[in-house]
């Protein structure tokens, strides 16, 4: 194997390589020093960053209380279209559901970063959870609707 080395004078002079072959996987391994390991000059001057993965977890946290709030919403409407005598009350699910939006909703307000692809992200749990507080409201213009 040929390759380029520095001289001390400021040259290359192009010398061979002696490696030996693993017979095993059949890979030339060179000796340890003339691959030395990389340098990671950057390494100690890396900031972590605990703020991000705890909005994270907020983030989380508010998807979680809006899917236990959708949850509940489905849970009765399956309840009333199969087992009408078992189903809660509209109310109930409201409250329900209500409360689990609300904390839901507190959380995701304490998630919001003032960075634009954060606020989009951000998004999502609160339109999903503040859409839980309108679901009362549309159940009962849709029963209106359906009754007359």
């Amino acid at each position: 194997m040929l390759r380029h080395a520095p001289t001390r004078m400021g040259g290359s002079v192009i010398e061979t390589l002696a490696f030996s072959v693993n017979r095993a996987r059949l890979e030339p391994s060179l000796p340890a020093a003339e691959n030395p390991p990389m340098a990671r000059p950057l390494r100690n001057a890396w900031k972590v960053r605990t703020v991000v993965r705890r909005r994270h977890r907020t983030w989380m946290a508010s998807m979680c209380f809006a899917s236990m709030g959708w949850g509940s919403w489905w849970i009765t409407v399956f309840l009333m279209r199969y087992f009408p005598s078992v189903a809660p009350g509209i109310a109930t699910t409201g409250w329900f559901a209500g409360i689990f939006a609300a904390f839901g909703f507190a959380i995701a307000v304490f998630t919001v970063r003032a960075r634009r692809t954060w606020l989009y992200f951000t998004l999502v749990p609160l339109f999903a959870n503040a859409s839980l507080f309108l679901v009362p409201w549309l159940v009962e213009t849709l029963r209106a609707s359906r009754a007359s």
